[in-house]
């Protein structure tokens, strides 16, 4: 048994409420919470669709889409856009390579740099042949904003004929506002 999946309340709005989740204010019970992103979908939109795309690095990357098949759901779903999730190496849907193993050093050895410059690359190449090469919109939040720059800055010509908008959601910069005690293992990062 998961301690916080039998808790009344199981999503907090600030990690330091989850040590009180039961009596804190800004705890919730969200039924959603354990669900993996494709069964989320799947709720939500009525149907997913699951890509793998090899980087030239070899990588192996799972994407999501949510086809316009039905008029419910997501806000951006449901305006009409064709929605892509993109997956980086090493997160759970993305853990393949054609070569190394998960087990393996080298298979760990990146950073959001190669995300950048392989992963984005390659799923944006995946959806524009899915979408008779049309340009895309490109909407990154957090780490997603941090690849898409380097996606657009190393490659700058297939970013400008691939994209057609940025939207870059909370770009992390700094800690200095940060409100988890986390913020104060960053100045040690290096020493860790």
């Amino acid at each position: 048994h998961h301690f916080i999946a039998t808790a009344r309340n199981n999503a907090c709005k600030n990690f330091e409420d989850y040590f009180h989740s039961d009596t804190s204010q800004n705890c919730f019970y969200n039924p959603d919470m354990f669900l993996e992103t494709p069964a989320l979908i799947e709720k939500y939109a009525g149907k997913v669709e699951s890509h793998k795309v090899t980087t030239d690095d070899g990588y192996i990357l799972t994407m999501f889409r949510i086809p316009r098949t039905k008029p419910k759901a997501f806000y951006l779903w449901h305006a009409g856009y064709d929605i892509w999730l993109s997956n980086a190496r090493g997160t759970l849907f993305s853990e393949g390579h054609k070569k190394l193993k998960i087990s393996s050093f080298q298979y760990w050895d990146f950073s959001f740099h190669e995300i950048g410059i392989y992963d984005i690359s390659s799923q944006i190449k995946l959806i524009r042949s899915k979408i008779n090469n049309s340009k895309i919109s490109f909407i990154g939040h957090s780490m997603g904003t941090t690849t898409g720059l380097i996606y657009s800055s190393m490659h700058s010509l297939e970013a400008k004929n691939s994209i057609n908008a940025f939207a870059l959601l909370a770009i992390p910069v700094y800690f200095k506002y940060a409100t988890s005690a986390i913020k104060y293992f960053v100045p040690y990062e290096r020493i860790l």
